[in-house]
């Protein structure tokens, strides 16, 4: 029986993604591959190696990526939980696109702070 699951997301930026994941600590494939579960693969267009053998993986789609993974066995290989996972991912991402943005803009980051729950706070100042 697979436990397998693919999510949507408004992920859609594929440099921003990979950073975002290599900021959470993982090492990042971008070479199209099989990601691993409890009982079969799937393919995706860039994968995140959770544990020895397993991954969670991102397919590309006209909306976005969607997440596909065996979240079953990643919690129990690694202890990542999907909720946290997607929350820290969201998170990293939406930081990276502000500073972008900003950089794009000509804008200052002139303060970021980042609160003992995980919020990140920061100003920004046009030029």
């Amino acid at each position: 029986m697979s436990h397998f699951t693919r999510i949507k997301t408004a992920l859609k930026n594929k440099d921003i993604l990979i950073k975002a994941l290599k900021k959470m600590g993982f090492d990042v494939s971008t070479v199209r591959g099989k990601v691993v579960g409890y009982s079969g693969t799937r393919v995706a267009d860039i994968r995140v190696k959770i544990g020895n053998a397993y991954r969670i993986g991102f397919v590309s789609t006209p909306n976005g990526y969607e997440v596909v993974a065996d979240w079953w066995t990643v919690n129990n290989k690694s202890g990542w939980k999907k909720e946290n996972f997607l929350s820290m991912l969201t998170q990293r991402y939406i930081y990276f696109t502000v500073v972008e943005k900003a950089e794009e803009n000509k804008w200052d980051i002139v303060l970021q702070e980042t609160e003992k729950d995980g919020t990140i706070k920061m100003v920004l100042e046009a030029e």
